[in-house]
């Protein structure tokens, strides 16, 4: 199971993740299908102002990973903005990686939110990171 936060901590099943992807992103459902949801945010500020989204997904087939970031104000959503972009656990996985994650504006939640992130990080890819750096290394 992913880790859903701010306004999409309702969630329970990845499939309601991926149901909000097809209405507020306008992301067809065979896209989705591809992929796991292993993290999504969204925080949608007052009258739709200073709101941010991002998610980490992974290819169900390829095992690759990829980031989605998208914004918007008050006058157009998150339509249109699902673009994939290539990651890595490495990348993921470096001190500063949340300090350059867009939260909402409005979100009076951030510090918890960015904790929440970290651990769930360090639990889904930390030994494999850790591992990997030591085989690197020898």
């Amino acid at each position: 199971m992913g880790l859903y936060l701010g306004d999409l901590d309702y969630c329970i099943k990845e499939q309601q993740v991926k149901d909000h992807l097809v209405d507020a992103w306008e992301v067809l459902n065979v896209l989705l299908d591809r992929y796991d949801i292993l993290l999504a945010y969204e925080h949608v500020g007052s009258w739709g102002c200073d709101s941010s989204g991002f998610y980490i997904l992974k290819d169900k087939k390829t095992k690759e990973l990829y980031e989605v970031h998208g914004s918007h104000d008050s006058t157009c959503g998150f339509e249109g903005q699902f673009e994939l972009e290539k990651t890595s656990i490495e990348f993921l996985m470096k001190e500063n990686y949340i300090e350059h994650l867009t939260f909402g504006g409005y979100d009076d939640d951030v510090e918890d939110h960015k904790q929440k992130i970290q651990n769930f990080l360090n639990e889904s890819f930390g030994l494999w990171y850790c591992i990997d750096s030591l085989e690197k290394n020898n």
